[in-house]
């Protein structure tokens, strides 16, 4: 998941953070003890990385004013995390272990889907907020650690742990009653690393604090690391709640879309009402959030909710089009539903308003000719009917044939695969919908990809096995990520392996990529960076960007190989002159700090102009700080 930038957004959700506080032995999975933590002041230090080579001392931020904060009194667990995700990226097991092996990325989507389930508004804290509490707050009696000076006390580490983790609380609380802020797991925070590079606000990383059960335990100022990205799972990483007092809601760049995403995802399960509570949230976040309303109308109706989805509906045609058109659709629906109260005058005004929107909508033809009957206005259906079968609709075309009513339809010419030129756009996916039915590989890879547009996952996915099984690589591939991913299937990594495997043998380099990515990541096959490099080099070959980058990310961490930077800068020129926005950010960073590299001011200027002329949005989490560099370089 790209979420980068934090601002606060105020968003008044409709419940209220009253309902914590049950004890330990009595957690709901998806409810959680939090403790509040009253505001103060607190020198928030940026800390050192405690794996760090370099000596330098990072640089202290200023003194920051907390506000009054709830807390998760412990780590979230196994338990909570599978009642949520339904998976368990753990490397150990236990359901009232932590969870661990989780990125910021899945954090973000855990808490997410949570809020969604509960109406609530959690969140992870600030790195400042976590400090701020893990010292006890107001309550502070200046330990070392958190909860006291003796580590075997208050926390799990390297001395006491065997390397694995515990049972959450099982330590010495801190003064706020707190459990398990030093050791166990180290702990995701909101804000992302900025302060390695300028001490400034942003970055390219995820922080997480606290120490774990495989580290030698430093002092809650010190410890602090970060992961190079986002969407990198962390080895005995886990996380905390938080919550506001005041209902603020911490906004992450495009969290609309990722709600919008869930509730998608729930619509398809037929979970409307968790389907509803996402995309709330989302038209919230985003008000002219068209889809949003269209699919919250869905929902509703399918709930028989008429008069909310008639007013989703409405607010889904209000909505000036975007890229993603559903206005003409939200008016179809609209249509059905007078129709389904015999508002029939209404129902045909609406099915009007769709066809003024979109000329060659079918559909909407169909429709109002069905009102015209139900009025026993046989000659305006007649026309409809008509219409719609020009259109190349084929059940109306079948009601005049019955009828012996002749239309004038265009004989197919030329590549049938082809649109024609004489032919809409609308004409075009009806005319290979036939085909894809018929069993045409590439016509039915074609249906599909119009069905991922429209997120309907379901129905790609069902079209991406059908041209899959008659050996299409790309289906194939498609396929694998629906089921890597869980949209329109259940996630099932062992299928997503299949169809990859088949896609790759083919000589497809994304599908290589991919496989590249779930040995890395450990998803479905444990986790293998020696067999990821492999599949890396194959895709890499073929000139995937993607797949260029990750391995210099591997060159650079060593990570299944052996270090080696010249490598790495090679592989990522290699993606960054292909345009992979990641690349060029990493290459003017490194050439400008010189961190283990030449020193080299002209090559960083050079890739940090590449990056930042660049309009791609995931640039935003990390804009401020390439200007900052770009114009220090200006004076050298």
């Amino acid at each position: 998941m790209k979420k980068k930038v934090l601002m606060i957004l105020t968003v008044l959700f409709v419940s209220t953070m009253n309902s914590y506080g049950q004890a330990k032995e009595d957690i709901d999975p998806l409810n959680f003890d939090m403790v509040l933590v009253n505001g103060g002041n607190v020198t928030y230090s940026a800390g050192k990385d405690p794996d760090s080579d370099h000596d330098e001392e990072w640089i202290d931020r200023e003194n920051a004013t907390v506000k009054d904060f709830y807390i998760g009194r412990y780590e979230v667990t196994q338990a909570q995390w599978k009642a949520v995700m339904k998976n368990n990226p753990s490397l150990q097991k236990g359901d009232s272990l932590p969870v661990e092996n989780t990125g910021w990325d899945a954090a973000q989507e855990f808490i997410k889907r949570l809020n969604v389930l509960t109406g609530k508004n959690y969140r992870l804290p600030t790195s400042a907020e976590w400090e701020y509490a893990a010292i006890g707050g107001e309550k502070s009696k200046g330990y070392e650690y958190s909860g006291g000076n003796n580590t075997d006390d208050v926390s799990w580490h390297e001395g006491n742990s065997d390397r694995v983790t515990h049972p959450v609380g099982e330590k010495q609380p801190n003064e706020l009653g707190i459990y398990d802020m030093t050791g166990n797991v180290w702990e995701f925070c909101d804000d992302l690393w900025g302060e390695w590079i300028l001490g400034t606000e942003g970055g390219l990383g995820s922080v997480y604090r606290g120490g774990s059960c495989y580290t030698e335990i430093k002092p809650v100022q010190n410890s602090m690391k970060y992961i190079p990205m986002p969407d990198y799972p962390g080895v005995y990483v886990g996380l905390r709640l938080a919550c506001s007092m005041n209902n603020e809601y911490v906004y992450h760049f495009e969290d609309e879309i990722d709600y919008y995403n869930i509730g998608n995802e729930y619509r398809e399960n037929e979970d409307y009402k968790y389907g509803i509570a996402a995309y709330q949230i989302a038209v919230k976040l985003k008000p002219d959030y068209a889809a949003a309303y269209y699919n919250l109308g869905i929902c509703y109706k399918a709930q028989g909710d008429l008069p909310d989805a008639i007013e989703a509906y409405k607010k889904a045609i209000d909505i000036p089009r975007s890229k993603i058109k559903v206005d003409h659709l939200a008016c179809l629906n609209l249509g059905n539903i007078y129709t389904e109260q015999k508002k029939y005058k209404d129902a045909i005004s609406a099915y009007q308003n769709a066809i003024n929107r979109q000329s060659d909508f079918a559909l909407a033809y169909r429709a109002m000719g069905s009102a015209y009957t139900y009025l026993e206005n046989y000659l305006e259906a007649t026309n409809c009917y008509k219409k719609a079968a020009q259109l190349g609709d084929r059940e109306c075309q079948k009601i005049l044939q019955d009828n012996n009513i002749s239309w004038d339809v265009s004989e197919n010419s030329g590549d049938i695969r082809k649109k024609r030129d004489d032919e809409t756009d609308k004409q075009y996916v009806e005319r290979i919908t036939v085909m894809a039915e018929q069993g045409d590989p590439i016509c039915q890879n074609l249906f599909a990809f119009i069905y991922m547009q429209s997120g309907n996952y379901g129905e790609a996915a069902k079209w991406y096995r059908k041209a899959a099984e008659q050996g299409d690589a790309t289906a194939q591939c498609d396929l694998g990520t629906l089921y890597q991913e869980g949209r329109g299937v259940s996630k099932d990594y062992d299928e997503a392996l299949k169809w990859y495997h088949k896609s790759a043998a083919q000589g497809f380099a994304t599908a290589q990529y991919e496989i590249g990515n779930m040995y890395h990541f450990g998803q479905g096959v444990l986790t293998d960076h020696v067999e990821a490099i492999k599949w890396y080099y194959k895709a890499a070959e073929q000139g995937l960007k993607e797949a260029q980058y990750n391995l210099g990310c591997q060159f650079a961490k060593g990570e299944g190989i052996s270090k080696d930077m010249s490598k790495a800068i090679s592989f990522w020129e290699k993606a960054a002159e292909q345009g992979y926005l990641m690349a060029q950010c990493i290459l003017g960073i490194v050439y400008y700090s010189g961190d283990e590299i030449k020193q080299d001011y002209a090559k960083a200027k050079y890739w940090l102009q590449k990056a930042l002329a660049s309009d791609d949005p995931k640039l935003y989490q990390i804009k401020s700080t390439l200007e900052k560099m770009l114009n220090e370089l200006k004076n050298k």
